[in-house]
C-alpha cells in the first residue's frame, strides 16, 4: 500500500475519518449512502477520505453495504488502483 491512512475518529460528531492526505477547501463532497461521505480530489475524482458517521451505532445497525464502502476504499488502496465512485459497484 503506497498511501498512508490517517484514521481520527470525532467522538462529539461520532464520525470516523479515513484520510489518505489532509482535508483541503477544493474537495468535493459526495454522500454515498448509509452514513458515508466521500471527499474527492475535483480534478481526478478520486476518492481521498471517506467519513463514516455515527460510528459508534453502526454494529447495532450492521449491514453489507455499511461495511462495503469502507471496505472497498481499503482494498483498493491496498492494491494500490485509483478509488473513483465509478467503481464503487464494481470489483475495481
Amino acid at each position: 500500500m503506497d498511501a498512508t491512512l490517517m484514521f481520527k475518529y470525532d467522538c462529539q460528531g461520532d464520525i470516523l475519518h479515513i484520510d489518505k492526505c489532509q482535508p483541503y477547501a477544493e474537495q468535493e463532497s459526495q454522500e454515498l449512502g448509509d452514513d458515508v461521505v466521500a471527499r474527492l480530489n475535483p480534478p481526478t475524482f478520486e476518492i481521498e477520505s471517506l467519513e463514516v458517521m455515527s460510528l459508534s451505532t453502526r454494529r447495532a445497525r450492521r449491514g453489507r453495504r455499511r461495511r462495503g464502502v469502507v471496505r472497498w476504499f481499503l482494498g483498493c488502496l491496498k492494491r494500490g488502483q485509483p478509488c473513483t465512485l465509478d467503481c464503487i459497484e464494481s470489483t475495481c
